[in-house]
């Protein structure tokens, strides 16, 4: 009786892959996971290199992987049992307290003081180079340092989670104690969030909320003007009288639980009070004035509601040829505040050297000229030795 009950349980195991496979095949493949928020794998191009090669089978097998049948039902399913089960970690993020979701940075983290050192004499060297460099052109050098979310809310890990915390303070001693010394101007963020008993960061996100982003538009502001700059104060919050999408959030931390922790984050868009500038924007080359995207059929909001997402490169002209013009560089960070700096500007060029590859960020600046250029960067990068970091190294000349 034992053998029989193996054997039909051998039997329906196999005839639902087989039945599994044969839809899969049948179906309509997506092209895209809502719920996961990313593209999802093709049929392999089957060719005589790949085959040699081997590549076409672990190709096959993404494929399979991603258009399995009901795949979405598969996770959401097992989404709901992690969290019935009270799972704290997912892949490479934690659950903390009040709601938030943060980096796992393991259990216990090794703080390599001297590495440390190293590390950041190496970047601020780099930085040195490039203020050098903008300077010989006729223009300043503004750097903004933003904590990371997790860093600003490592008070929210579990005790048995490592927060890295006294890595990042140091990090933020070292680093912006260096840029003090060489005589950069610059902004950290992190002391000037203190001051503000309320979230600046989103709960499921890595990117900090509308507030947080005004908070920095206004401190990078007041430090132009600062740096002897003729452009007018920052709006008022009130002037720019910001107004809540009333859509589910889908942050980069949901994402990595497929939306389903429940959060209470929000997408914020201004709704200005007053006459904003004439201008012409152009994103990655085609000529497109929206600074927000966002639309009433939308099923969620996210942080690309703030000039789409990342862009290679972006110009926005106002044609008033008494203000300065400035050249903002950075990843994601840059986008909550983008639409609000380019006002202050007569011209205004953005660059996320990720995805530039046309020019390096010296040849760039010769040939534009800019009067200004502000680094806009966050605490997980301040010490990476390469993105937007990497101002000439494998960038075209």
């Amino acid at each position: 009786m034992k053998k029989i009950y193996s054997i039909l349980l051998i039997i329906t195991f196999v005839a639902i892959f087989f039945a599994g496979g044969i839809l899969t095949f049948i179906q309509k493949d997506e092209e895209i996971s809502k719920l996961e928020n990313r593209k999802l794998a093709m049929p392999p191009v089957v060719t005589k290199e790949k085959l040699i090669e081997g590549t076409v089978f672990s190709e096959f097998d993404e494929y399979i992987k991603d258009q399995f049948i009901y795949r979405g039902k598969w996770i959401k399913a097992n989404s709901k049992l992690n969290t019935m089960l009270n799972k704290k970690k997912y892949v490479d993020v934690v659950v903390g307290k009040d709601g938030y979701l943060l980096s796992f940075n393991g259990f216990k983290h090794h703080l390599d003081e001297e590495k440390l050192v190293t590390d950041v004499d190496s970047v601020a060297t780099s930085i040195t180079d490039l203020n050098n460099k903008i300077q010989d052109q006729g223009g300043k050098l503004l750097i903004t340092g933003l904590p990371g979310q997790s860093y600003i809310n490592s008070d929210k890990y579990e005790k048995y989670f490592e927060s890295m915390g006294e890595f990042y303070t140091l990090q933020d001693k070292l680093y912006f104690g260096k840029l003090n010394d060489v005589g950069i101007k610059n902004i950290n963020m992190k002391d000037v969030f203190n001051n503000y008993n309320e979230n600046l960061y989103y709960k499921t996100d890595h990117h900090y909320n509308f507030k947080g982003a005004y908070l920095t538009y206004s401190e990078i502001i007041n430090s132009v003007r600062d740096m002897g700059y003729k452009v007018r104060e920052p709006y008022k919050l009130e002037e720019l009288n910001p107004v809540k999408i009333n859509k589910p959030f889908h942050g980069s931390w949901g994402a990595k639980m497929n939306y389903l922790f429940p959060n209470d984050d929000f997408v914020e868009i201004p709704n200005p009070k007053f006459t904003v500038p004439k201008y012409e924007k152009i994103a990655n080359g085609n000529k497109d004035n929206r600074l927000y995207y966002f639309n009433k059929t939308d099923e969620a909001s996210s942080y690309a509601a703030y000039m789409n997402g990342d862009n290679k490169e972006v110009k926005i002209t106002t044609d008033r040829k008494e203000l300065p013009k400035v050249l903002i560089f950075g990843d994601s960070f840059t986008n909550g505040i983008e639409p609000l700096l380019w006002m202050h500007f007569n011209e205004t060029r953005i660059l996320d050297l990720r995805y530039y590859k046309d020019k390096n960020l010296y040849k760039y600046i010769e040939e534009y000229k800019p009067d200004l250029v502000i680094y806009v960067l966050s605490s997980s990068v301040y010490t990476y030795q390469g993105a937007n970091n990497n101002f000439k190294g494998d960038l075209k000349d």
